[in-house]
């Protein structure tokens, strides 16, 4: 199972539905996935050569019981896919051709058009969507890679879905409104793309604490990993300009940001060890992807817990769908955002986060008991 990533909580989520509702009787829903343990690769560099040869065992063994059971599979039954750069490309489209019923794609990035999955190149002022409807010349000419597996076996993925989509063999369950919208530019009209949500168990924050009345050690909190398409070299330059705002980064420090930056400080936490309590009650927390973004975690929780939380203006991203009086909406270029962050901070006594809360609660509402969304809408 992909590890804690958003893909990896989504397919925790699932796993805990899926056992749930298998207990109760009727239908039995299975779940099956590869091995995605911690990198081998990391752990040799870290010298912990014991734990690295049980990992190296563990995802051998998760690889032939992954080979074994699905080849046993009835090509009958209804399936759904999720993340075929976890599945692996090449066996996601002999899975879809051999079935007997058209598969099921459950959207969890831009892959389906995509090389880089993360649909953004660096100094573009907003998301790259110019291979959308197969023609992959541009991503050629640009050198667009993967972090999974082959260029050429995504590229052959591209290609292959978009073909089997006109054949019917393969349908689309989209989380939002943006992402459905991408998915019928690119197969078509005449593709099924349901929207189905989404929904991890380390969204639930109705328990949440009420914001920080004491002022906060962070001014701004970037919620999200160092990658550019998820804004972080947009959100140091931003750093560059608001000297006087106190940042927080929750990694360390990429060793190719070479600038003194006297007011940022990176640490290495994950939602459970540090970082939800840093964003609760945080004034601003940015969560700034270029990519077009569907539903993700780090923006749910922000809304929830911070007292403020901010995107770069996207079209085709979720963001795009959330109520105007929720959002800190920021221009892309870095000087006007830094300006329109100052206004913010000026004015934010007056601000109320109860429409984040109110957000939110529609939000839990809407998208909890993921399972039972996902089998209603494949039985439809």
């Amino acid at each position: 199972m992909p590890g804690p990533t958003g893909v990896g909580r989504v397919m925790t989520q699932l796993a805990s539905e899926i056992n749930q509702k298998n207990k109760t009787g009727g239908h039995s829903t299975r779940l099956l996935y590869r091995g995605q343990g911690r990198p081998v690769r990391k752990l040799f560099s870290q010298k912990q050569l014991v734990l690295a040869l049980k990992t190296i065992m563990t995802a051998f063994w998760s690889e032939a019981r992954f080979r074994t059971v699905t080849a046993k599979l009835p090509r009958k039954d209804t399936s759904l896919l999720i993340h075929p750069q976890t599945l692996g490309y090449e066996w996601s489209i002999e899975f879809i051709k051999n079935s007997k019923k058209p598969v099921w794609l459950y959207l969890m990035d831009s892959s389906f058009f995509c090389i880089r999955s993360y649909n953004y190149m660096a100094h573009m002022e907003s998301a790259c969507t110019k291979c959308i409807g197969g023609d992959l010349t541009h991503a050629l000419n640009n050198r667009c890679s993967t972090d999974f597996g082959s260029t050429e076996g995504a590229m052959e993925f591209i290609s292959s879905l978009k073909e089997l989509s006109t054949r019917v063999k393969v349908r689309f369950i989209a989380q939002n409104k943006q992402q459905a919208e991408l998915a019928k530019k690119h197969f078509g009209e005449k593709a099924t793309v349901k929207i189905g949500g989404i929904w991890a168990a380390d969204w639930c924050l109705e328990e949440a604490p009420a914001p920080a009345v004491t002022p906060h050690k962070y001014d701004i909190v970037f919620h999200a990993p160092p990658l550019d398409a998820k804004g972080f070299s947009w959100a140091l330059e931003l750093a560059e300009v608001l000297t006087e705002r106190r940042f927080l980064f929750p990694f360390e420090k990429p060793e190719w940001v070479t600038n003194a930056l006297p007011n940022c400080t990176f640490k290495d936490f994950r939602w459970e060890s540090g970082l939800r309590e840093a964003v609760t009650g945080c004034p601003l927390v940015l969560v700034p992807s270029l990519w077009s973004a569907p539903i993700e975690g780090a923006l749910i929780k922000s809304i929830r817990l911070a007292q403020k939380t901010a995107v770069i203006r996207n079209e085709t991203a979720y963001s795009r769908e959330i109520p105007e009086d929720v959002l800190l909406q920021l221009t892309f270029d870095v000087k006007r955002a830094a300006e329109e962050i100052e206004v913010y901070f000026a004015n934010r006594q007056k601000a109320s986060p109860q429409a984040g809360k109110n957000f939110y609660d529609d939000f839990m509402q809407s998208n909890t008991r993921l399972l039972e969304r996902l089998l209603r809408l494949t039985f439809d």
